[in-house]
């Protein structure tokens, strides 16, 4: 028993939220970041299929089984382990404004730094906020030495990388910014290209904490960085993004 579906990336784009939300539909259930063909390949493929195997059995009616791993879609070497495996998968890939998915991918770090260092509060929250100077500068050094906060959210490469294994057709292309506004019908449309009927839920957002008040400076340098990037993506889609403007 092999997934049907797969939630490839991006990272900090909402990937988690839209296994959830998918998954209230009695049709289909998501297993949650097994890692197989990034971390766990070595393993063989019985040890994925158990995992698969015990997702199913918590909702043996769903005619599909999903699984999101964010990391899929970082490097070709994935795409080439996912092929050999499960040549017909179909993939969702999520992408966000990577300025915003930037700072997020921050957020998240700086509450890690924060849990190791005992500064957070009876709920894990932290009671500091990341200081803006800070970020700045972290973040000349990340686009200096090209770190994975920045490559990340360079989307035209890695759907080249997918592209070269899979036809588009297996691709579904949401956008982060248009599930949050207009949510039914982006999961509709997520419904279908699985083979799904859709169905009115009342969906759930993914909670978020400001942990970070990024400088004008900060926006205008990642903005810069990620334009001509942002362009080659939305020439290999054929439709600009209005969204990230």
């Amino acid at each position: 028993m092999l997934p049907d579906v797969l939630i490839v990336g991006a990272q900090k784009a909402g990937t988690k939220a839209t296994a959830s939300n998918l998954s209230l539909h009695s049709d289909i259930i998501f297993g949650d970041e097994f890692h197989f063909f990034d971390r766990h390949w070595e393993n063989g493929v019985d040890w994925y299929k158990k995992r698969i195997f015990d997702i199913k059995s918590k909702k043996p009616q769903a005619t599909f089984i999903g699984e999101r791993t964010p990391a899929y879609i970082c490097f070709e070497k994935h795409f080439v382990r996912i092929k050999e495996t499960i040549p017909e998968v179909k993939m969702i890939v999520l992408l966000r404004n990577p300025t915003k998915r930037a700072i997020s991918q921050n957020n998240m770090y700086w509450k890690r730094v924060c849990r190791d260092n005992g500064k957070v509060d009876e709920n894990g929250v932290p009671n500091e906020l990341c200081d803006p100077v800070d970020f700045h500068r972290r973040f000349e050094w990340s686009l200096k030495n090209l770190s994975p906060w920045i490559w990340r959210g360079n989307y035209h490469k890695q759907l080249i990388d997918g592209y070269k294994h899979f036809p588009k057709e297996q691709f579904h292309i949401g956008v982060t910014e248009k599930i949050i506004s207009d949510t039914d019908g982006e999961y509709n449309k997520m419904f279908r290209f699985i083979g799904i009927e859709p169905k009115r839920f009342e969906y759930k957002a993914n909670p978020t904490q400001q942990l970070l008040f990024p400088l004008p400076k900060t926006l205008d340098m990642l903005d810069e960085y990620y334009r001509p990037h942002n362009e080659r993506l939305f020439d290999l889609l054929g439709y600009e993004i209005p969204e990230w403007q």
